[in-house]
């Protein structure tokens, strides 16, 4: 069972310049035992969703509140391109995290963390998902909302 300490804090590093003059930054890296992980995939895979997905989520003003979900086989890695955003994140047994987000620092979470998220400054984010999904097919939804998160 996943819990809060498998919860991972994701440090940018960079920028460093380029032999055109442009900057380059790592956003992310993992090595081959946590990328290995991350494409581990657990419970009913009917239909099946294993994959790569990275999608934004943009136009997220200060004082708005999201999530209040948790997720069975997707797991989630989440970067913040420009602002601020707040995450509360809660394993199965009742243990709780707080981890604010910004152009320097991500998150990666695991499946079972029940996450909410609420934006500090208007933010930009951009999630990498290990899950495919059809908005036409709820059968590819991994989405649950927290009233159905059970703790023990």
């Amino acid at each position: 069972m996943n819990t809060v300490n498998d919860i991972r804090e994701i440090l940018v590093r960079g920028p460093w310049k380029t032999k055109s003059d442009g900057e380059l930054t790592v956003l992310m890296s993992f090595d081959q035992g946590e990328l290995e992980k991350y494409f581990k995939y657990e419970g009913n895979l009917e239909p099946d969703i294993r994959g790569l997905r990275i999608y934004m989520i943009t136009g997220l003003e200060k004082g708005k509140k999201g999530g209040g979900e948790f997720h069975k086989i997707r797991q989630e890695i989440v970067l913040c391109l420009h602002g601020l955003v707040k995450w509360e994140l809660m394993d199965l047994n009742g243990r709780e995290r707080m981890m604010v987000i910004d152009k320097n620092r991500g998150v990666y979470f695991p499946t079972y963390i029940l996450h909410t998220y609420e934006v500090l400054e208007d933010a930009t984010l951009l999630v990498i998902a290990n899950t495919l999904y059809d908005s036409e097919n709820p059968l590819t939804f991994d989405t649950f909302p927290g009233k159905e998160f059970k703790t023990t």
